[in-house]
């Protein structure tokens, strides 16, 4: 007869992004839309993993599964920082205390304190993922015109303020819309053009869906690899 072998299986990036696109994050944004992959801003090499939009704000969820490494944490806050209003990290059980080390180094750089960055561990149970929330995110609110910086030309133009000033060129749109709005209205303007986006059945990339079939399903809140969500409470 032969022995049971127990397996002490790592906790996988996919599994991550499962549990909280479908329990975590419906449980605490009541309303808002998601986007997997993500990129964020004009030249952005950062990708996030869970971009949640609310009418208010952009919530980042980076996930750090048990293969990964604390390696691109640095540069991956700074660019979250720069075009989100709040970050959480959700890791795995096994690299937490790794990625706790490189936290205080990472919002030095990133110029945020680390009590602001929120912390999500992920546990194996018997077989499940679930998430415990160590600390909540506290969002740092509309940090400059960078952020407008997500959107695109087109979506900058279409501002009433930017019809009425005769602007074409999305610098200067970004530019006149960050003196004029107040914090509050840039964001807003912000989480609504980009929730909108992702409503019409574009990609979390920009990039118009081609297949008729994806689009409604990014509509109705299907969940599907690297593509929009609705996220209904």
């Amino acid at each position: 007869m032969r022995g049971a072998v127990l397996v002490d299986l790592l906790i996988e990036a996919s599994e991550i992004r499962d549990e909280l696109t479908w329990w975590y994050i419906p449980e605490r944004h009541a309303d808002c839309r998601v986007a997997a992959e993500k990129a964020l801003g004009q030249w952005s090499k950062c990708f996030a993993d869970v971009l949640v939009m609310e009418p208010d704000q952009l919530h980042v969820y980076e996930i750090k599964s048990e293969r990964d490494s604390p390696s691109r944490l640095k540069k991956q806050l700074y660019e979250y920082v720069t075009y989100a209003h709040a970050v959480t990290l959700v890791i795995g059980e096994k690299i937490l205390k790794r990625i706790e080390r490189a936290l205080p180094k990472a919002c030095d750089h990133a110029e945020c304190k680390v009590e602001e960055v929120g912390l999500v561990v992920a546990k194996r149970v018997n077989w499940w993922i679930e998430l415990e929330t160590l600390r909540p995110a506290t969002p740092w609110g509309y940090t400059g015109a960078m952020m407008l910086m997500s959107l695109h030309q087109t979506e900058l133009r279409a501002h009433p303020l930017c019809r009425a000033a005769k602007l074409n060129r999305k610098y200067a749109c970004v530019e006149y819309l960050d003196k004029v709005l107040t914090p509050d209205q840039a964001s807003r303007f912000l989480c609504e053009t980009m929730r909108e986006r992702l409503a019409s059945g574009f990609r979390s990339g920009g990039n118009p869906v081609d297949d008729p079939i994806i689009a409604q399903k990014a509509q109705q809140g299907g969940l599907f690899t690297i593509a929009d969500i609705h996220c209904k409470h």
